[in-house]
Formats: structure tokens, sequence, C-alpha cells
């Protein structure tokens, strides 16, 4: 179950870090949700017990408890087997509360096709997906930075059929245009993050080939770099927290070269134009920046380990409008730069929430492409 809503069974099992204790002894149950994780309403709950290593609670309404709210969608349940002492035995469950952009069941299954190039080797779209501070978002919007992109080297002959990345939150907002009347920083209050919001959305795919073999990793210009070998447009619901395949509508030929894989943004619903402002894209950061902001023009101080570069053949690319920002309806029918730089999202270590002198570093979106060698 990818999110829950009041009333809702979930399962929860324990794991024995001393051996097996034998049956359960239910001492509680915690749920917390609210504006704060650490803070938030708590519950002390009747789970019932499967057997010697697992349990069922039945998810309260979070907006009837002491400080509940809908702004954090989080729900983490502690269940302990024994009295709370060091035989005590913990088990975990995080799991999100469904908001108004989320139903059970949109969930679409990847398909049975093989993935042939990773940008995350050691990752299994199919096995599901738990991103954590490794994998922080490339934070898109479908109004200011509505194009996404990944660069990646094709060592060998291939028919393509699809692409796999996901879409691991959202940021929503009571009403757009309130929102961009606020000044900057007291807009921030209007965020909220939802985990859980399944979104109709229109993505633009398409395929570019460069002429030189040698991997794309600075900035390209498609009207004058690339050469389009493929487009297409498709209405999907983009699901928080799940793998998202964007099937080609027949396989495309791709030989042996450098390609860059290019991803427009456009909401379809009036409701999604006027609540949602951003989505973040799963990645994986490599940089090692030194000062703040996205551009770096700001001195920052941070201690953090950089990670590896988990794809050296390619990186995180993004493209803007041409012109600024006037009003919310006119996004479908502004222009599209058509220089793709590199994306950078904001090292987990360093975050203070609202702060845009936070320290971005580059990466690449957690991304494969799928189909058969040639």
């Amino acid at each position: 179950m990818r999110c829950v809503r009041a009333g809702d069974q979930i399962e929860a099992t324990g794991y024995f870090a001393r051996g097996d204790k034998g049956a359960p002894t239910i001492s509680m149950a915690r749920v917390v949700g609210g504006s704060n994780p650490a803070n938030g309403p708590v519950a002390s709950l009747a789970p019932t017990t499967l057997s010697a290593s697992s349990i069922i609670v039945t998810i309260p309404d979070i907006t009837s408890l002491p400080n509940g709210n809908s702004t954090y969608n989080g729900v983490f349940a502690a269940f302990t087997w024994g009295p709370f002492t060091t035989s005590g035995i913990l088990a975990r469950l995080q799991v999100n509360m469904c908001t108004e952009f989320a139903t059970t069941g949109t969930t679409v299954p990847l398909s049975s096709r093989t993935p042939l190039i990773k940008t995350f080797p050691g990752y299994d779209f199919n096995s599901g997906w738990d991103p954590d501070t490794n994998t922080p978002g490339f934070q898109y919007s479908h109004y200011a930075r509505s194009q996404i992109g990944q660069s990646f080297v094709v060592d060998r002959a291939m028919n393509l059929e699809s692409l796999v990345f996901l879409v691991s939150a959202f940021t929503t907002v009571p009403d757009i245009d309130v929102y961009n009347r606020t000044p900057d920083p007291n807009h921030h209050a209007l965020e909220s993050r939802d985990l859980s919001a399944e979104v109709p959305m229109r993505l633009r795919l398409s395929v570019w080939k460069s002429p030189n073999s040698a991997p794309l990793l600075g900035d390209v210009d498609t009207s004058r770099d690339l050469r389009l070998v493929h487009s297409q447009a498709t209405d999907q619901v983009i699901v928080a927290g799940a793998p998202l395949e964007i099937s080609l509508s027949s396989p495309l030929a791709l030989d042996p070269g450098s390609y860059l894989f290019t991803i427009r943004l456009e909401a379809t619903t009036d409701v999604v134009k006027r609540r949602i402002v951003t989505l973040f894209v799963s990645g994986k950061l490599s940089g090692s920046a030194t000062r703040g902001k996205f551009d770096r023009s700001e001195d920052k101080t941070c201690s953090y380990t950089p990670g590896p570069d988990v794809y050296p053949n390619g990186k995180a690319y993004f493209s803007a409008f041409v012109e600024p920002y006037i009003d919310w309806q006119s996004g479908p029918s502004r222009t599209y730069q058509t220089l793709f730089t590199e994306m950078r999202a904001k090292q987990q270590d360093c975050i203070v929430v609202g702060n845009h002198a936070d320290i971005f570093n580059e990466g690449d979106i957690v991304m494969e492409l799928r189909g058969t060698w040639r």
C-alpha cells in the first residue's frame, strides 16, 4: 500500500535484534503526523497480533489528533515486542497519508522490458524505491524550470522501448497567484511537501543525438549542438514515490553514440496549474561545491562528504523559459530555451529549509533505458 487513509489497516513485521523473544507483547504503537514529524500528534493504538513477528494496526484520522494537520503526510508507527527495556524488540513502519492529490491503486506496474543502461547501476526499479539522504530531488517546476534532461552514452546498438525515472515528491500551495504575490521568504510558509500525490501531466519526450561520441557533460544547445531523432507527447499520472515509465510509440533504433533525453512537463488540469508548483526527480549528487546558492554566488559554511559520480558518462540537465513569469495561465504558450545547462540539487547534509544560500551540487537523474540490443 503506497499511501493510507484513516481506517486502513497496515501490517508491520518485527526484526529481532537479539534473537527470537517469542510471541510479542504489544506495549504501544504510535502514529506521528503534523507539521513537524518529531513533535506531531501521537496516538496510542491497540494493534492486533498476527504471529510472533507481525502485527496489524488501524490508521487513525491524523487531523483529529492533538496538533494534527495535513502539512506533514508521513505516518510513523513504532511497535514494541516486550517491555520498554533493553530486551524490547522494536519494528518501525513508515507510510504516507493519502492527500487530495492521491488515490489508491493508480500506480501503473512497470513493463517487463529489459533494462539496458542505467545511471545508477546498483539499483533495480522493479524492486521498489526508497529515497534516502543520498538520493535528493532535482527540483523542477512547470512554470520556471520545466524541462529536465539526462545525457547517456550508448555503447552498443539498441532498440529503445522506454525510459524509467521517479518523482519522489511534489510541492503544493493553496493558490499559485497568492504564492507568487507573497515576498520571499514568507511565501515558503505556504508550501507543503506532498509525498503521496498522483498528478496528471503531459510529458513531452525528446531524444537528441550528439555528432560526437564523447559524453555530454557541458552546456548544450539543442538548436546547434544536437540532432533531434525522436519526439512524442504522452499524458500520464505521475505518482510520487513510484517509478514512472515513458513508453515509446514504437521501438527507436539507436546507434552507438552520445545522447540527451529531455522531458518537458506540462500541467493538464486547472487544479494542478494552480496548486502544484514543483516536483522533485530522484537523483544522485556528485559535486563538491563550497559556495552557496544555485549559482554559487554566496559564502556558505558546511561540512559534507562528496558522493561518487554514479554515471560519469552523463549528467542531469534543465532548461527554462525565455520570457519572465507573467501569469500562470500563459505557461503553455511561452517559449522554452534551447540551451540545457547543469541541473543542481541541495546537498542534503547542508539543507536549511527556505534558505537559497544552501549548497547545490550537480549529479545524475536516477534513470534507465529499456529495450533490446541489436
